[in-house]
């Protein structure tokens, strides 16, 4: 028989350890989410071995992290993958339209502070939502 030693417990994962997601604002960006004090909120109910997923409210990333290690206000994490999800999430604006992100409204074209259309689910429909009405909006 080898030196090798055999496992020294065995349980479900599920009993073992929490996997955690969280909603990170737009403006956070991965390595934000791997500052210990960016956790310390938090952190209290972490322990060493849960895993995060981080999808802010766009979805523009996936991210997932390994806690490393935690304390009542900080925690210590590991990335163990980033997928973008959408490349271009910035507002942008177009002949004094703009387009971008609002939260509940969800993709939105705005002109100035009055709301012309919500609801869209991705920049790329509320793009042609304005591209098919802005005869009418001008």
């Amino acid at each position: 028989m080898s030196d090798v030693k055999r496992p020294t417990s065995i349980e479900a994962s599920d009993f073992a350890r929490t996997i955690w997601q969280v909603k990170p604002e737009i403006k956070a960006k991965v390595k934000d989410l791997l500052e210990p004090e960016y956790w310390a909120h938090v952190a209290k109910i972490m322990k060493a071995g849960d895993r995060i997923e981080a999808i802010p409210e766009d979805r523009h990333y996936y991210a997932e992290f390994f806690v490393l290690a935690a304390s009542s206000n900080w925690a210590k994490l590991v990335l163990l993958r980033e997928i973008t999800l959408i490349k271009d999430n910035e507002t942008s604006v177009t002949e004094g339209f703009s387009i971008g992100f609002a939260g509940n409204h969800k993709w939105r074209v705005t002109r100035g502070k009055e709301v012309l259309s919500k609801g869209h689910e991705d920049k790329e429909a509320a793009t042609s939502w304005l591209n098919k009405n802005m005869k009418d909006l001008t």
